[in-house]
């Protein structure tokens, strides 16, 4: 069937762009394809969304959306969360701005909210939450190879399992409490923002999935990046297709169909 004849509602997902600094001094705004990719074999519609200081601006793109998808990309400041550098590394202080801005705009209006890696800590910050900086320098023991699918230059690359709580709403959605995982990061959740609860963890102790204590609001994150595997792993495709089909009926809702 054609796209243009298929009726059903396709929700508009924002996606929060990063900024690429250019030769000549200037910012590209830019974003994997496969978080665009990801959305749309799951039904929904990518809007992206500058970093930019222009509240009405955002605000204008935000009033519009179903769903918010809190992609990956650069640290966050540690300013964000009342500490001093110790460890983070490359920084947009306009990204974060905006980021956070509108995710504790979604947060409030009970937009359905999905974060990925980076996402998962600025969601963690914009409800007031920490994070550790650096977890091969500020996590205690043997931690591990936490970048390991960069370093090895493949994004899909499985480093590790990640154990959910027996009985949290995420491994009821995921239909497991047993996640293969592809890893990204250097940075982790350290102190859970207000309203969430970490509900899954590496075998290291560092943090790899949250959810929203209140069971009403669709709010989970993943400190892998499920965009990468849903094509092989049915986790990270029925994360994603939930997420989008939770958008579609506040979507559906809001039209009247």
């Amino acid at each position: 069937m054609s796209l243009f004849h298929n009726t059903e509602i396709s929700p508009l997902i924002g996606i929060p762009c990063g900024r690429m600094l250019q030769p000549n001094g200037t910012y590209r705004h830019a974003i994997s394809n496969t978080y665009i990719e990801a959305v749309i074999a799951s039904g929904g519609s990518p809007v992206l969304i500058p970093a930019s200081a222009d509240t009405k601006a955002i605000y204008a793109i935000y009033r519009k959306l179903d769903g918010l998808l809190l992609s990956g990309g650069d640290d966050i400041n540690p300013v964000r969360y009342g500490e001093e550098l110790n460890g983070t590394e490359a920084m947009d202080d306009l990204r974060d701005e905006t980021e956070l801005w509108i995710t504790q705009r979604a947060v409030e209006d009970g937009l359905p909210i999905l974060g990925i890696c980076r996402g998962q800590q600025v969601l963690n910050v914009a409800m007031g939450g920490t994070l550790y900086q650096d977890i091969s320098s500020q996590i205690p023991g043997e931690p591990l190879d936490h970048r390991l699918s960069f370093n090895k230059q493949q994004r899909d690359y499985i480093a590790h399992p990640v154990v959910l709580e027996q009985g949290c709403r995420l491994a009821k959605l995921c239909g497991t409490t047993h996640l293969e995982v592809n890893t990204l990061h250097h940075q982790a959740v350290k102190t859970p923002g207000k309203g969430l609860r970490v509900v899954g963890f590496a075998r290291d102790g560092v943090a790899e999935a949250l959810e929203s204590e209140n069971e009403a609001h669709w709010i989970f994150s993943v400190q892998s990046h499920p965009e990468e595997l849903w094509e092989k792993h049915a986790w990270a495709s029925v994360l994603l297709g939930e997420f989008v089909a939770v958008a579609r009926q506040r979507a559906g809702s809001l039209t009247g169909f």
